[in-house]
């Protein structure tokens, strides 16, 4: 399933019973692919952004974000600088502004 990791395992799937229709399997769990940023300035305490919406956190920071293409800004001295990254699965990423 695209988003989450891959997961190989083997389930044993009983016959349903008489009320059931179809054959239940529980235990499966589905863990989103995510990676680590790590957010930095030459101002401590500057406000960082993603995707142009303010996360009320301040440098330095750390975020968990799900794969994928992201915008991350910060405000220092007044001027809003933004960079773009790709986030890896399991990736920690140091970012500094």
């Amino acid at each position: 399933m695209p988003g989450f990791r891959d997961a190989l395992k083997i389930y044993e799937v009983k016959k349903p019973s008489a009320a059931e229709k179809s054959p239940v399997i529980e235990g499966i769990a589905l863990v989103e692919k995510r990676g680590r940023l790590h957010v930095t300035s030459s101002v401590i305490g500057a406000p960082v952004f993603l995707n142009g919406v303010d996360t009320n956190l301040k440098t330095p920071a750390e975020i968990v974000l799900a794969e994928g293409a992201y915008e991350v800004g910060v405000t220092v001295n007044g001027e809003m600088i933004v960079k773009k990254v790709n986030m890896s699965d399991e990736g920690f990423l140091p970012l500094k502004f």
